[in-house]
């Protein structure tokens, strides 16, 4: 019995660990990805290169998957090719429909609105057979209100009266329904998995990677165009504004769009790994928990950042307080079901 308490204590413990490090890293993902975006946008034009970005950096991304996930191997034969391509579609819809929505709305309400994942996975949940306690509820009630009291002005975003805001607004919105339906899809995929396999999770985070690419490739098809010009004139320009270039007036942020990507690809795929070993081991609504705790980081982030003239304050803590007491409200409840089972 004492082998037995002390071997869940360590795995309580480094799930601790993993969580935290994974927010942090969520956090931090999110203020690159604003920044990379802010690189493709024209600072006088009514155009941007949203649709080159989901594209590119998809691409991007799934080189890097593949570099990082060598040691992945094959994915199990036990795990769908049909369930991977659903995973990799709403992955690659989530994302295009974040580069085109989070490109006009700025960095503070995008860290609210991200908030929205959690009550969206926990409602689809429900969908594939998993009950929750009223601790479970409290648990993701505690995470919600820490993220929303580190957010600082939130309502006056209300006042914008630019259409590029309200549709971007729109589209950024969409995109956590695309986030939410595939987190639970690879929570599915992964339970086919051993919970204890490093290496089956990072097989599969490869092998969706690769299905996004051509995904990408035809949802940006799809997009209607911001500016005037074609999707072949969009992607040109957009990878000389990636290599350095000004291919049109007002891209006054392509001087530093190549490391900033590449930064930000970097920590997606950090980001996606960590998310599916959180997914793997403790589910879908435990990897919401992470990106919503991670607000108070990033709301501290965005406010260096300059998006908000307000100075810090300590909101910012007391979010971190109460989302790091929901994180262990709900992992409480998960840990006193597993004993009575």
């Amino acid at each position: 019995r004492i082998v037995h308490l002390s071997t869940h204590a360590g795995s309580n413990a480094a799930m601790a660990v993993l969580f935290l490090v994974t927010t942090a890293v969520v956090a931090f993902n999110t203020l690159y990805f604003k920044r990379m975006l802010n690189c493709y946008k024209s600072e006088s034009e009514p155009h941007d290169y949203a649709v080159f970005v989901s594209v590119f950096d998809i691409l991007l991304w799934a080189v890097f998957m593949s570099a990082a996930g060598k040691i992945g191997g094959a994915v199990r034969h036990s795990v769908p090719k049909r369930g991977l391509l659903r995973a990799a579609c709403a992955d690659q819809l989530g994302t295009l429909l974040a580069s085109l929505g989070a490109t006009h709305v700025p960095g503070q309400m995008q860290v609210l609105l991200n908030q929205s994942v959690l009550p969206l996975t926990m409602l689809l949940s429900l969908g594939l057979g998993r009950r929750y306690v009223v601790q479970h509820f409290i648990g993701a009630a505690l995470v919600l209100a820490g993220a929303g009291a580190a957010v600082q002005r939130w309502p006056g975003f209300l006042e914008e009266k630019n259409h590029l805001f309200w549709s971007s607004l729109m589209i950024f919105c969409l995109a956590q329904v695309a986030v939410a339906s595939s987190t639970l899809i690879k929570e599915v995929l992964l339970t086919r998995t051993s919970s204890n396999d490093l290496t089956e999770s990072m097989a599969v985070g490869v092998a969706i990677a690769w299905r996004r690419v051509p995904v990408g490739v035809f949802l940006a098809l799809l997009m209607p165009r911001r500016s005037g010009e074609g999707l072949a004139a969009d992607l040109r320009d957009g990878f000389f504004c990636f290599c350095g270039y000004t291919p049109r007036e007002g891209d006054l942020g392509c001087a530093r769009a190549a490391p900033t990507t590449l930064i930000s690809v970097m920590l997606y795929a950090i980001q996606t790994f960590l998310c599916l070993r959180l997914t793997q081991q403790k589910g879908a609504t435990i990897r919401s928990i992470a990106a919503v705790t991670a607000v108070p980081l990033a709301q501290l982030l965005f406010s260096r950042e300059g998006d908000l003239a307000e100075a810090l304050s300590s909101r910012s803590l007391l979010g971190l307080v109460l989302c790091l007491s929901g994180f262990a409200l709900y992992s409480l409840a998960d840990t006193r079901r597993t004993e009575k089972r």
